[in-house]
Formats: structure tokens, sequence, C-alpha cells
């Protein structure tokens, strides 16, 4: 099960973040017709530091790869944000305040972490193209 990191810009995987204040919106967009993963394999899509709080993570699906899901969470729990999306229908996920994911939205980080995306389908994904995004707060001071 490799894990890829995709924390970092790059070209072939084009990122957004809007900073304001304490405040971030982070989106990552994964392209499996760049990269093509199998199941179990798992994408760092956003890094998360010591004492940020994720209030809001979704996924969309932008390209459909027929017959596989996915999971978006983090180092602990895979499955945390999402919980097996479909990679077969355009659209959005969406983990809510208190919603029935593994965690109840916000999640305050104690250590370091990522977002991160598993796939879960036992066909190859190679069309599969999906963005995470996530706003954070700050809770470390500034200085």
């Amino acid at each position: 099960m490799p894990t890829y990191d995709l924390t970092a810009a790059s070209d072939s995987h084009p990122s957004y973040e809007h900073a304001s204040g304490p405040f971030r919106i982070v989106t990552k967009v994964f392209d499996a017709s760049k990269r093509n993963l199998v199941q179990n394999d798992i994408v760092q899509m956003i890094g998360v530091g010591i004492g940020d709080m994720v209030l809001s993570c979704q996924s969309r699906v932008v390209t459909v790869d027929d017959a596989n899901t996915f999971d978006v969470g983090d180092g602990a729990t895979v499955d945390g944000y999402v919980d097996g999306d479909t990679a077969e229908d355009l659209g959005y996920s969406l983990a809510s305040l208190g919603g029935a994911e593994a965690f109840a939205i916000p999640k305050i980080y104690a250590a370091a972490d990522t977002i991160d995306l598993k796939t879960l389908g036992a066909a190859a994904v190679d069309t599969l193209k999906v963005e995470v995004t996530a706003v954070i707060l700050s809770l470390q001071p500034r200085g």
C-alpha cells in the first residue's frame, strides 16, 4: 500500500490555498490519469499542523472512475471525513458538524498530520480526478 505525498504543490497536481489571519482554505486535486492507483493506496493531500482545527472537509469528484470508491481521513482514521464515497458520480461529499463520519467537525489536531485520500475499489484507479478542500483555523499563537 504505497503512500504518495501531495502536500506540497506541484504542476501535475494543482492546488489552491487562501489564508486570511488564522484561517486557511486549502484545495488539492489528485488526478489519477497522471499517477495511477490501486486498492488501498493513500495520497496525502493537505498538511495539518499542531493546533490546527479543521472546520470543514469535503471531496468533489471532478472526473469519474467506474467501480471505485474512496475515503478521506487522516493518519489516524482513514475514513474520518468521508467514508466510502463513490468515484462513479460527479459531485460533493461533505463532513458535517456532528455528522455520522468518524470525526465530529470541528477536529483539533494535537500533532501534525495530513488529510488523506485512500482508494478502496479492487479495480485500477486510472481516470479519477478528485478535489479535497479543507477550511482550517490555526489555534497556535502567531508571532
